[in-house]
């Protein structure tokens, strides 16, 4: 570790290598939070104070192999505690998707990073064979990346360098959101509920009728 900086980590335990950790300047108050552990990546989460702002930075790393689907549902778990604390996020790391690469589970992640309303700054090759899988990843309303780019590659990656809006991000207020997690319905049982309610084998014959059914139902 440098003597100027503090390490935060999280080291892969019972597995060769691997882990992710968090380098912070000394003169910046840092402070190691706690998230659950998932089964299909690796995060470490750090919460960074600047000197008018506060930043919760995320250290990523998906392993090549882990089942993709379980991973989308596992990093939404991941959102929805980053959007509950106060303070704008940012992820940093290997996702192992080749953002380049027109693909179902590429189109599928980019859609889940649209439904969140999250930019992904990197639009380089990031490896030594011409793809894009080291992301980084804001809240498009924080305004917190400036500019993003590659550093020269000491191994089969390059590092991505950002530099950022730190003073001009303010911390907001916390607010509880509702939504519908879409994304863990199973769209077959969905389908067959509409097909047996009363909505498709009764209908009410009213315009208020059918407006109140429509919506009890779904």
């Amino acid at each position: 570790t440098p003597p100027t900086h503090n390490l935060h980590s999280n080291p892969r335990i019972g597995k060769r290598g691997g882990g992710v950790a968090i380098f912070v300047n000394k003169k910046l108050e840092s402070k190691c939070l706690k998230i659950p552990s998932f089964e299909t990546f690796e995060a470490i989460l750090v919460s960074v104070s600047f000197t008018k702002s506060t930043v919760n930075f995320v250290s990523f790393y998906r392993p090549p192999a882990t089942k993709f689907q379980l991973f989308l549902d596992e990093f939404c778990s991941l959102l929805e505690l980053l959007a509950s604390r106060p303070s704008p996020f940012i992820i940093c790391g290997d996702f192992n998707i080749h953002i380049d690469v027109n693909s179902a589970n590429t189109t599928q992640f980019l859609e889940l990073l649209e439904s969140w309303d999250l930019i992904q700054h990197v639009n380089f090759f990031t490896n030594n064979y011409y793809h894009t899988l080291d992301l980084l990843l804001s809240q498009s309303s924080s305004n917190l990346i400036n500019n993003t780019r590659k550093s020269e590659a000491f191994c089969d990656h390059c590092s991505v360098l950002a530099t950022l809006n730190t003073i001009s991000v303010p911390v907001e207020n916390v607010k509880q959101v509702n939504y519908r997690a879409f994304h863990l319905i199973n769209l077959e049982n969905f389908k067959q509920d509409i097909s047996d309610s009363n909505l498709c084998n009764n209908p009410c014959s009213t315009p208020h009728g059918l407006y109140n059914q429509y919506h009890s139902t779904l």
